[in-house]
């Protein structure tokens, strides 16, 4: 990973994902069997994530930083976006 290190971790309500933050904004969830799924591709260019938060149904990521609150989910197409 370089220098690019991981800031903010949450696991889901129900236990099957974890979501991961860095300094570089990129946010990956993983599955229960570990595979990465990139919600946000890295980019230097981008605020750090700060905090992280699954809602209570785990159908979307919650991301907090200096740009404030964002949510994330998928759609039919299992193509993030934020909401």
């Amino acid at each position: 990973l370089g220098d690019v290190y991981k800031r903010q971790l949450a696991f889901s309500p129900d236990g099957s994902r974890l979501v991961s933050g860095a300094k570089d904004g990129s946010l990956f969830l993983r599955d229960a069997a570990g595979r990465p799924h990139c919600v946000l591709e890295p980019d230097p260019n981008k605020p750090p994530v700060h905090a992280l938060a699954f809602s209570p149904d785990v159908s979307a990521v919650l991301a907090g930083g200096p740009f404030g609150w964002l949510g994330y989910r998928q759609d039919a197409a299992e193509q993030w976006g934020v909401f």
